[in-house]
Formats: structure tokens, C-alpha cells, sequence
């Protein structure tokens, strides 16, 4: 596609750091999952559950 970054699209998701994933993202996760769920709870308690699955 032109004008994406293909260095970015090359990095290995070994090269990804989960804790600044989630300072990236994890405002959008919570608002995804607060829509779909409709709990504020709920929504906090799954994706705490799912960052500390392995």
C-alpha cells in the first residue's frame, strides 16, 4: 500500500514490548471492551485476565 511504513510492517512480534503495548493501545482495548460489554467492571476485570495469560 503505498506510503505505509514497511519497516514497521517488517518488525517480528518477538520485537514487540507487551508494556508499551499496552501504554499504546490499552486505552482503545478498555473503550472496545467497555462497548461490547457494557460493565466498566467487567470490562477492567477481562482484560487484566487477558494481559496476564501467557
Amino acid at each position: 500500500m503505498p506510503g505505509m511504513d514497511d519497516n514497521r510492517l517488517d518488525r517480528s512480534a518477538a520485537e514487540v514490548d507487551p508494556e508499551q503495548w499496552v501504554v499504546q493501545h490499552g486505552d482503545t482495548l478498555y473503550r472496545d471492551a467497555l462497548t461490547r460489554l457494557r460493565d466498566p467492571e467487567e470490562a477492567r476485570r477481562r482484560i487484566i485476565a487477558s494481559l496476564r495469560q501467557k
